[in-house]
């Protein structure tokens, strides 16, 4: 008897040293936007842009915090997972908790005896708390997922004719450009963004007539249109992506005028009233964005195809005149 209990002890002695051991041991949780949970060793972070995380004690793994919807940091080993809600996942697998002997204490204990060690399972462990969301220092997507910003730059239009068979435009017309955005996200490759701009677009002409004489014409037309834009990015860097764009331009006709000089004589004309009060047309375009320190800064180019006939009286039967130019954006989004 006194053999047994010398080994009983030990026993318990050596397992008060490797369980606190085990428990101290900690996990990791990255939560992916698509759904997916690693569980490692966080080794290096860098908020805003990437971190590196060693899973199964050997692979090391690089994430990019677009990618990131959660981190909870140093769960148990042991712990459960908490599932992603958003996505109802399936509950996470618990590990199997350990045996751990106990002395008896002179009571039966099932069909043990007394005085036998009744091996026990190792109270349940707690459930992990709900990992929280990271709210990432960088310009990413916001947690919600919604930005706001605005966007500069000059417009480089031009007019496309057609009449009796015949097309051509003539020479672009340099304005200024100018608008107001939210953009939505639903993942880290599409987002959704819809907005304001006011745009100054027209054409010009100059040549001699068969007299002789020198004629320039410069037409300046403003528009404020409501943009909605497809967006398809592509993460190249942490801290850079790429996307293309395709959408929908509704301009709204603030003026129009042409400015004349013939052989000196200056005059401008208003060319408002027979002009029609919208031109709709479609954007497609490309961009790269920069996501640094809370606010996203970003350049596109983006081509307007005008499909409207912007006159709306002409003694020309057939004339069809569309605005067509390439827009140059620059601009910050600021995550809400």
């Amino acid at each position: 008897m006194f053999q047994v209990r010398r080994v009983l002890a030990g026993m318990i002695l050596l397992a008060g040293i490797v369980i606190p051991s085990a428990a101290q041991q900690k996990n990791d949780v990255v939560y992916q936007k698509d759904g997916e949970i690693i569980q490692g060793t966080i080794i290096s972070d860098n908020p805003g842009s990437s971190l590196r995380i060693r899973v199964n004690g050997n692979s090391v793994w690089v994430i990019y915090y677009s990618n990131i919807d959660k981190i909870d940091r140093a769960v148990a080993a042991g712990q459960a997972v908490a599932p992603d809600t958003l996505r109802q996942r399936a509950a996470a697998v618990v590990e199997t908790p350990a045996v751990v002997p106990r002395r008896g204490n002179g009571t039966s204990v099932g069909n043990n005896s007394a005085g036998n060690a009744t091996p026990r399972p190792a109270a349940p462990a707690p459930a992990a708390r709900a990992a929280q969301p990271y709210v990432s220092r960088s310009s990413g997507p916001s947690p919600s997922g919604v930005s706001i910003g605005f966007d500069i730059g000059p417009g480089f239009y031009r007019e496309f004719g057609s009449y009796d068979g015949n097309s051509g435009t003539n020479n672009p017309q340099t304005g200024l450009l100018v608008g107001g955005f939210i953009d939505v996200q639903t993942n880290p490759y599409f987002s959704l963004q819809s907005g304001i701009e006011y745009s100054m677009r027209g054409g010009s002409t100059s040549g001699y007539t068969s007299s002789g004489s020198y004629v320039s014409e410069i037409d300046k037309f403003q528009y404020l249109s409501l943009i909605i834009d497809a967006k398809f990015k592509t993460p190249i860097a942490p801290s850079m992506s790429v996307y293309g764009l395709a959408g929908l331009n509704l301009g709204f006709l603030l003026s129009g005028s042409s400015a004349y000089d013939t052989s000196g004589i200056n005059f401008t004309q208003d060319d408002k009233s027979i002009m029609t009060s919208i031109d709709f047309g479609f954007d497609l375009g490309a961009g790269m964005e920069f996501p640094t320190g809370g606010v996203t800064p970003f350049l596109e180019a983006v081509y307007y195809l005008g499909v409207t006939n912007i006159v709306s009286q002409t003694d020309l039967s057939g004339y069809f005149l569309s605005n067509r130019g390439l827009e140059l954006r620059a601009g910050l989004k600021f995550p809400l």
